[in-house]
């Protein structure tokens, strides 16, 4: 039997000559016939794009390619006027003429290819009349029989076929169809085409999404706006972040003097950019140890960077703030699991009203990265904030599988895409999984390189990306501002509280500690794609998660 394409007669056909055809074409032709039911193409000339199809395409190893018009019904051949008729009626196009132009522009699509060049099989064409039996002399000079197959030869439609590729190749032998070639017709005329659209566009129509949720999150502000202290837990991607800037933001607009602050240099630095401009005047933002470190020095007192940094920060503070008084309104703390408890007292020092003034705390119970205590305690109600609405929800199926705590999380985002995980067995391969990685994203996926981040535990000296900072086209950059050649890359814990498009997760192995926590952290910084570079180990470590 012959392999046909489709390998069933699709049910909206109605010409009675394929219907008839197409079965016999089936069953009496050997193994090695491949057909082609209804190919349809286009051809561009100089009059501009022809649309046609063959009603039958057959392909045989050693005989070559034979194309085939059908058609049902009496029919008769005016010589003289060069009509065709079918069933009495004038038909628009000369069936012959259909057949040779299908097997033209079959031989010029394939001249085109250098496979087919020195490969160039035997090419025919012809034509069946079902209905009707046509003289041995056939209808035509263009016409012989041994091209026409009428009624008669459906009865051995193999020995007709067989006639057909004889009739064209006489004495000379064609160029035998090996099993590329059959491939590549078969992809030509029958192929299988998966689309998809680019990662590019299908996130652009997420973050639109991702905006609409985080807008509507908002609305919690409004059920506090009566608090004057409110503590608000969230997990990764619920918002924190874009709700403490709000509430800074509605504060300031009001008169108040306002403080935005948190502990990361990179996330002060961020929500400066983002938002001081719309309320520049009575807002501050800045890092915890950047605006104690200005107050300490402004009161009078010497102070070292290594004293910022040490258990004598908060009682500089508390001094500076009885040298200065109440500098603000209001303050409010993002990223708050990461201040230490004894920098409460001399923050709230800070506020005209110490005990009692306006002092909104944001946090992620989960996260833990600097071992400072968690517990936020006797200064404000507590809220808690379960929706995602910052990730898709194939990321934050990743990211809650490290999320400990009792509050049950749910994610109204986007589905997104799978969650991508490579793993490595040594440095070059984790660099190899990296460059393949940004080629797809960049080249493939179209993906702006400025929407990419690569996050790793390690500081850049002691990172095996310090060995391999370049990455095909790209340059790896620790400046947040990134030239077209550049990707940023930076660590976990300077990326806290901050989020990006795509987010490529590297160096992940068992000899880290807080390995949860990492994950939690690292993944959760993605908004739209999320890769995974890990070492074999962790691989199976994360996949049991």
């Amino acid at each position: 039997m012959a392999r046909m394409y489709p390998p069933e007669l699709p049910a909206g056909v109605e010409s009675r000559a394929e219907i008839d055809l197409f079965p016999r074409l089936a069953s009496d032709l050997p193994d090695a016939y491949q057909v082609y039911h209804s190919v349809a193409w286009q051809s561009r000339g100089r009059y501009g794009a022809r649309d046609g199809e063959a009603d039958f395409v057959i392909v045989h190893p050693d005989k070559g390619i034979l194309v085939i018009e059908a058609k049902a019904g009496t029919i008769r051949y005016d010589g003289q006027n060069r009509e065709w008729y079918q069933n009495g009626r004038l038909m628009e196009k000369d069936p012959f003429e259909q057949a040779k132009r299908s097997i033209y522009h079959l031989q010029r699509t394939l001249q085109e290819e250098p496979y087919w060049r020195q490969r160039m099989p035997l090419y025919g064409h012809a034509v069946a009349f079902t209905d009707i039996v046509v003289p041995s002399q056939g209808m035509a000079l263009f016409a012989p029989k041994a091209i026409i197959c009428d009624q008669r030869d459906l009865q051995d439609i193999a020995a007709w076929v067989a006639g057909a590729f004889q009739h064209y190749q006489g004495e000379s032998r064609s160029n035998i169809i090996e099993k590329t070639g059959l491939e590549y017709l078969n992809h030509m005329f029958a192929p299988i085409i998966e689309t998809r659209s680019l990662m590019q566009l299908e996130i652009e129509r997420e973050e639109e999404q991702l905006v609409r949720l985080t807008e509507e999150q908002y609305r919690f502000l409004n059920f506090t706006r009566g608090q004057r202290r409110a503590a608000i837990a969230g997990c990764a991607g619920s918002g924190k972040t874009m709700l403490a800037a709000e509430k800074a933001k509605r504060l300031a607009l009001q008169g108040w003097r306002v403080l935005l602050t948190c502990f990361n240099v990179n996330l002060a630095n961020f929500l400066r950019y983002e938002h001081l401009a719309d309320v520049e005047g009575t807002l501050e933002i800045a890092h915890f140890h950047e605006v104690a470190g200005r107050l300490i020095r402004q009161s009078g007192q010497r102070v070292t960077p290594e004293q910022l940094l040490s258990e004598q920060l908060p009682d500089l503070l508390a001094q500076a703030c009885d040298t200065l008084g109440p500098q603000f309104d209001a303050i409010v703390v993002d990223e708050a699991q990461d201040f230490q408890e004894s920098w409460w007292l001399p923050l709230q020092l800070l506020l005209s009203e110490p005990d009692e003034g306006t002092l909104y705390i944001f946090y992620d119970d989960n996260q833990n990265l600097y071992g400072g205590l968690q517990q936020i305690k006797n200064i404000a109600s507590t809220y808690a904030l379960t929706e995602n609405c910052r990730n898709t929800q194939k990321i934050h199926e990743t990211v809650a599988g490290f999320y400990r705590s009792e509050n049950s999380l749910t994610a109204r985002g986007p589905a997104g895409r799978p969650v991508e995980i490579l793993s490595y067995s040594d440095d070059s391969e984790l660099v190899r999984h990296l460059r393949r990685t940004v080629h797809q994203l960049v080249q493939v996926e179209n993906i702006p390189p400025e929407d990419i981040v690569v996050l790793t535990p390690y500081q850049p000296h002691n990172s095996a990306l310090s060995k391999a900072p370049r990455l095909g086209n790209f340059v790896l950059t620790t400046n947040w501002d990134i030239d077209d050649n550049e990707l940023y890359y930076g660590t976990i814990h300077s990326f806290k509280g901050l989020e990006s498009p795509v987010v490529i997760l590297v160096e992940l192995n068992e000899r880290l500690p807080n390995l949860d926590t990492l994950f939690y952290v690292g993944c959760s910084r993605a908004r739209n794609h999320l890769v995974v570079i890990c070492h074999d180990l962790v691989r199976d470590y994360f996949a049991t998660e």
